[in-house]
Formats: structure tokens, sequence, C-alpha cells
């Protein structure tokens, strides 16, 4: 456990740094001041809202999560390099490969799938359905589709606005406190995500 799953949220973000510098390094885009500068502004605004200092007490877990936050920058990459593939062939590919794996891992550390599997509501399927057609086909494709159009550095900033609306839905859905604190930060990240998109939407049209 990593503690909090507010700390999970924001260190996953980590992902934006690592596929902006990878894409500079290995796709050699361009990186404009004002972009690195808006991308410092988002990434503090998303530390403000929730990074927990308990997180620092699971330091193990925090290791697991920068590293699957490396791992997510380098298939941007690999995407980025793929702009004829198509959302849904990329997405079938994905599935095709992580199933096997999945399922195996499932196997050897989770047990009772098939006691789950026949106790379960129709209400407990909404979550598998949502990350399945709501997250991987809808949100996943959006990305991918962007990625193949605009440069990472462009695309990736924009995500850093997931934890923001997180927070805010958890706040009018699950009554959440409202903090000074997530006012603030939220109004950073929404700063740097406007002014990396409209600097490039600029940017293109010199």
């Amino acid at each position: 456990a990593s503690g909090n799953i507010g700390s999970v949220a924001i260190a996953t973000q980590l992902y934006v740094p690592f596929s902006a510098v990878l894409a500079v390094t290995f796709l050699k885009e361009k990186m404009l001041r004002i972009n690195m500068l808006a991308i410092f502004l988002a990434m503090s605004g998303v530390l403000v809202i929730g990074f927990d200092p308990i997180v620092l007490t699971h330091l193990n877990s925090l290791f697991w999560i920068v590293g699957a936050s490396f791992a997510l920058a380098i298939a941007t990459i690999v995407m980025k390099q793929c702009p004829g593939l198509g959302v849904f062939r990329l997405q079938a590919w994905i599935a095709l490969v992580a199933a096997p794996s999945l399922l195996l891992l499932s196997l050897m550390f989770e047990a009772d799938h098939w006691q789950i599997i026949t106790q379960s509501s129709l209400y407990d399927l909404w979550s598998p359905a949502y990350s399945a057609v709501g997250a991987s086909i809808a949100g996943h494709g959006a990305v991918y589709y962007l990625l193949g159009r605009h440069p990472v550095s462009t695309v990736t900033p924009l995500l850093l606005l997931a934890p923001v609306f997180a927070t805010i839905f958890g706040v009018l859905i699950f009554g959440d406190s409202l903090s000074m604190k997530l006012v603030i930060g939220g109004i950073m990240t929404l700063i740097g995500a406007l002014v990396v998109s409209i600097s490039g939407k600029l940017s293109r049209q010199k």
C-alpha cells in the first residue's frame, strides 16, 4: 500500500515530464522555454493538490509508481512513432499482449476467481466495464489519436488535468472537503496545461 490514494495519483503524473524529456531526447522534438515553465507550473500544482508526506514512509510503493510512470512514458514515445497504426488496431495489440501476462499475474497472486465472478452483482461490473470502454477505448484512444498528430510535449501536459478533475468530482460527488490547497493547486495546473496547449497551437501556425 502507498498509504494514500491521492499520493499514487499524484506520483503517476511523473509520466508527463518523463515523456517530455524522452521526446526531446529520442524524437528530437523541440520544446519551447515557455512549455518547460508551463509543465513545471502544472507539475507544481499537482504536487500542491495532494502529495501527502505519508508516501515517504512507503518508498517501495513510490518506486513502483515511478517505474510504471517511466514505462508509460516509453510506451508513449513508441506510440508516437506508429501514427499509421490506428487507434483501435493499437488497442487490440495492447490487449493481445497484456491479457496473457495479466492473467498469469492474477493466477499467481489472486485466488477464488470463480467464486468472485459468480457472486458479483451487476453493480460490480460497472468498474471493469468503465475501465474497458471509458478509460481504455475512449480515454486512451483519444490520447493515441492526439499523439499521432501533435508533439508529445503538447499532448501529455494536458493529462495533468486528471488529478484536478478527480479531486473536483470527489468534492461534488463524495463530499470531500474543498481546501485552499486544492484551489491553488488546481489553478496552477489549469494555467500550466492551458499555456502548453496555446503555445503548441501558436508554434504550429508559424
